[in-house]
C-alpha cells in the first residue's frame, strides 16, 4: 500500500485498538500505518483512495480475488437452484394424488 503522506510503498494494515478504531470500523474504514514516516491513516474500502493507493500488483491481486469470488458465488447459486428443482420434483411426486383404478 502506498502511504498518502510520504508516497512510499511501505504502508501496511494496522491492528485495531481502542474506541477510535472501533468507530472507524463501523463506518467501514480500515487503519493503515506507514513504516517509513509512522503516520496512521484510515482508508475506506469503497472509496477512490482504496484503488489509487494500491500498487499495480496489489490491484491485479484484488481483481483476481473478486473474479474468483464471483465464480464461487455463481457456482453456488447454480447448485442451489438445481437442488431446489430436484426437491420440488420429489415433493411433487410425493404429494400428487393417486386415483385408484377399479
Amino acid at each position: 500500500m502506498i502511504c498518502p503522506k510520504c508516497r512510499e510503498n511501505k504502508a501496511h494494515r494496522s491492528r485495531r485498538s481502542g474506541f477510535k478504531d472501533w468507530a472507524a470500523g463501523v463506518i467501514l474504514r480500515i487503519p493503515y500505518r506507514c513504516r517509513a514516516c509512522g503516520v496512521r491513516v484510515y482508508i475506506s474500502r469503497f472509496g477512490s483512495d482504496w484503488t489509487r493507493l494500491r500498487t499495480p500488483e496489489e490491484r491485479r491481486v484484488v481483481q483476481l480475488r473478486r473474479a474468483l469470488k464471483m465464480r464461487k458465488i455463481r457456482r453456488e447459486l447454480i447448485a442451489y437452484g438445481i437442488g431446489s428443482l430436484i426437491m420440488l420434483c420429489v415433493l411433487y411426486y410425493l404429494f400428487q394424488q393417486h386415483i385408484p383404478t377399479e
